[in-house]
């Protein structure tokens, strides 16, 4: 390698260096990080993947896990998700492939505002194992701020059970 090439190295990788090490001026704020856990409950359409029309019920609580600071350390949580559009083959074990719904948070922190958080959401399947998606909060603490969801799903998506997730705030400004 000569020391033209290797002049040309160094700085393409100097340059490159700087870019990843400095913030973005669209940053979203870091916000609280729930551990969430409780019931899934599906009402599933009998001609699921033909035209039909699912919910999907997940209910439980949530517990901060990082950035919790400024938040509530604890909350119940309610997400309703319906869909229309369903991954083939089987009717038994079809996965939405997108979602809308609605998501409400209530702080059982003693220390901290009570009252509920709303958010409507959209989302989609990932990897047909968890559900995905994210909105605008309405009212509450941040309202303003985004929320996501990462739920899971059971092997059969009309079966009730158990589900774990994360849900993940984004203030409306800085945290």
């Amino acid at each position: 390698m000569n020391s033209r090439h290797l002049l040309a190295a160094l700085t393409a990788t100097a340059l490159l260096a700087l870019a990843l090490l400095a913030p973005t001026a669209s940053a979203t704020p870091a916000g609280p990080v729930y551990s969430a856990s409780g019931a899934y409950a599906p009402t599933c359409n009998t001609d699921v993947c033909f035209g039909g029309v699912n919910t999907y019920d997940y209910s439980g609580t949530a517990t901060c896990v990082q950035n919790c600071a400024n938040a509530p350390s604890s909350g119940t949580l309610q997400t309703t998700f319906s869909a229309t559009r369903f991954f083939p083959p089987s009717p038994i074990r079809c996965v939405p492939k997108t979602v809308t719904g609605s998501f409400t948070f209530t702080p059982t922190d003693p220390n901290y505002p009570p009252g509920p958080w709303f958010a409507s959401l959209t989302g989609h399947s990932r990897d047909r194992k968890a559900l995905f998606a994210s909105g605008t909060l309405t009212s509450g603490a941040f309202a303003g701020g985004e929320v996501s969801v990462l739920y899971s799903f059971p092997p059969n998506p009309c079966t009730p059970g158990a589900f774990t997730g994360t849900v993940t705030f984004y203030p409306p400004g800085p945290f």
